[in-house]
């Protein structure tokens, strides 16, 4: 695998200096985990299904804008990784940012269908049918292909902000900006149609392309509002990555450079 050295053998060096990141990122994952299928099941009064905890995480604006990036970022977003070597190349540092989310993005799956089992008795997981009229439904998805799309969503989102953290952590040298970038990215998420008073989403916040439900302006939804075309997101989405992959070469370039001529 690419992700790791062979000479230095650094699957296990990864796993040993980063199992305290790790283990927090288990934590907090299991406890939103929890959290969703006790809101599911106060909500539904019955056990909800595990797509029901999936959307949930995927869709809810607390999740995907505070939780899971605080979580995720504790093992993604630290520059010094040795995921991040200053001995690979960067391309090499590219594929690895996204081989570690991609590990990141199984693991939230994991816990979460380890927590639902847990608390459901075992119950099913792959119940492929909704029982309720709900958005989701009113899109033409089912279940599965709406849990499926918001995972890849939750997958582009984390891997654009572990490098939005990168490339600010290396054009300051610190380790802290990058984490303060992402946390002010997903504040503006979170709340800029509100403080603003906003009355219609724009189609320009992260959060409105990183989820399948629509993203209400400072105006409560109504039945008429459609989510932003799925092909408008792919043109935002590819657009991004373009731009930051360029500035991750540039900046660690600089970087290596520097270390270098030292």
């Amino acid at each position: 695998m690419a992700l790791f050295s062979k000479k230095t053998n650094l699957k296990p060096m990864c796993l040993r200096d980063n199992k305290w990141v790790i283990s927090v990122f288990g934590i907090l994952m299991a406890g939103a985990s929890c959290i969703s299928f006790q809101y599911a099941m106060m909500s539904q009064e019955k056990i909800p299904f595990f797509y029901d905890i999936i959307l949930d995480q995927t869709n809810g604006l607390l999740d995907i804008c505070l939780i899971i990036p605080f979580a995720w970022l504790l093992v993604t977003g630290n520059p010094k990784s040795l995921f991040y070597g200053q001995s690979f190349k960067t391309i090499i540092v590219i594929k690895n940012v996204f081989a570690i989310n991609a590990i990141c993005l199984f693991c939230f799956y994991v816990m979460n269908l380890i927590i639902y089992l847990w608390f459901s008795g075992f119950k099913n997981p792959f119940i492929n049918y909704w029982t309720a009229n709900n958005q989701m439904y009113r899109m033409g998805f089912g279940p599965i292909n709406a849990c499926l799309v918001s995972l890849l969503l939750l997958y582009i989102r984390m891997t654009f902000f572990t490098l939005v953290s990168l490339v600010i952590n290396m054009m300051f040298n610190s380790e802290i900006y990058g984490f303060v970038g992402v946390l002010t990215l997903c504040l503006i998420d979170w709340g800029v149609y509100e403080w603003l008073k906003i009355y219609k989403p724009t189609g320009l916040l992260l959060v409105e392309h990183s989820r399948i439900l629509y993203t209400t302006g400072y105006a409560p939804m109504i039945r008429t509002d459609v989510r932003i075309s799925f092909g408008f997101t792919i043109f935002y989405w590819v657009s991004l990555y373009v731009v930051m992959i360029y500035l991750f070469i540039r900046f660690r370039g600089k970087n290596v450079e520097v270390l270098q001529n030292e």
